[in-house]
């Protein structure tokens, strides 16, 4: 699932902040702080339906880190 880029792993996601939100049972506001502290720590860079994963095991060693 994605393409490998000099960048990272490039998703070409059509999903919006509130889709998102809608498919993990949570809020938009709550995507929107989260990701925005994801893309801070250089866990994602995401622009317009597009989102480039720069570093998988960086992301990997986070997950859980980002609960409600």
């Amino acid at each position: 699932f994605g393409v490998a880029t000099d960048e990272g792993v490039r998703l070409n996601l059509k999903l919006s902040h509130q889709d998102i939100a809608n498919i993990i049972g949570t809020t938009r506001e709550t995507v929107t702080i989260l990701l925005g502290k994801m893309k801070s720590e250089g866990l994602v860079d995401g622009r317009r339906q597009r989102v480039v994963l720069p570093n998988l095991q960086k992301l990997a060693e986070s997950a859980g880190r980002y609960e409600d």
